[in-house]
């Protein structure tokens, strides 16, 4: 039995043409399907068809660290209103996801405090290819 090894700083999101950084403790990028991918319908007599969802939408989570200077790469873009690939590579095996386009859907909300605030961007991509396969 082989021992892995995961680093989170070789997980590598490509957003906007831009390589994001400053990512915060914890979960830094969450994508989640829009719809799921297939759907079942039973009629009266027990027949079960299995519907395949056309629907390849995501929503993507990516918390930053309010010192992050990728915070000043999604506001710009939201400011702009602008489409780019979207790309997540996990640099120490071939997990991936990617689309080709992605937009800011909901910009951060502004908090400051006693402590160094969590940034979490709100984004939504087409045609996502989500592609999971170990370390």
């Amino acid at each position: 039995m082989s021992v892995k090894s995961y680093d989170p700083g070789r997980v590598s999101l490509i957003l906007f043409g831009q390589r994001m950084s400053g990512f915060a403790d914890g979960s830094m990028i969450e994508v989640s399907r829009t719809t799921a991918a297939r759907s079942s319908v039973a009629g009266a007599d027990g027949e079960v068809c299995v519907v395949e969802s056309r629907d390849d939408r995501a929503t993507v989570k990516v918390t930053l660290l309010q010192s992050s200077v990728s915070n000043a790469i999604l506001s710009a873009a939201e400011a702009a209103k602008t489409k780019a690939a979207f790309l997540v590579k996990d640099l120490d095996g071939a997990s991936l996801c990617e689309a080709p386009n992605a937009w800011v859907t909901k910009p951060a909300d502004f908090k400051r405090g006693k402590e160094l605030a969590e940034v979490e961007w709100e984004l939504e991509v087409d045609h996502v290819r989500i592609t999971h396969a170990g370390l």
